[in-house]
């Protein structure tokens, strides 16, 4: 029987030989189903890829179970992905597609650090300067948490947030 309150299954028999063999046939379930059933949790600082892999409307996820015949379900709660297939080769697929995904977008989404003190500098009055660099290097730049964090947050295509890292660092080693 399943005890929901101890979140656990229990095996009862008169015949311990029958408990015993119960207890086998579950186990061998249970290694079955972790088979087919994969958690993937990422670390708290990266729950903005959650957003990536659902996309927009859902169409990412959408197509990732197209593609890789799993389910997939996001549990915001845990940082999580649940992925689910019918063979373990299938779970192995939908897990590569999230791995492709999420190492895409870390590509296209970086953060880095300015110093405190530079960051009125480097926003500029209006926002004139964060904007420069913004639209000298074709990305979309944002401070996080504007209270107290020097973090700029830069986002665009691959090869022009590697250029905009680096000359955010090259402006930071300038105004030192």
């Amino acid at each position: 029987s399943l005890d929901r309150d101890m979140n656990c299954i229990l095996i009862r028999s008169e015949d311990p030989a029958c408990s015993g063999g119960a207890l086998q046939l579950l186990e061998g379930m249970l290694v079955e189903a972790k088979k087919l059933n994969l958690f993937v949790k990422f670390e708290t600082a990266d729950t903005w890829l959650l957003s990536i892999i659902v996309g927009k409307g859902g169409a990412t996820i959408r197509k990732l179970e197209q593609d890789s015949n799993c389910k997939f379900g996001i549990i915001k709660e845990e940082a999580a992905v649940v992925i689910s297939g019918e063979t373990e080769d299938a779970v192995q697929s939908g897990k590569a597609a999230v791995d492709e995904i999420v190492d895409q977008a870390r590509k296209e989404c970086i953060f880095t650090d300015i110093p405190e003190s530079a960051m009125a500098a480097f926003i500029g009055k209006g926002g004139s300067g964060i904007k420069k660099f913004s639209s000298d290097n074709h990305v979309k730049m944002e401070r996080i948490n504007k209270l107290h964090s020097g973090t700029i947050k830069i986002t665009g295509k691959e090869e022009n947030v590697a250029t905009a890292r680096d000359a955010v660092v090259a402006w930071v080693m300038e105004w030192e």
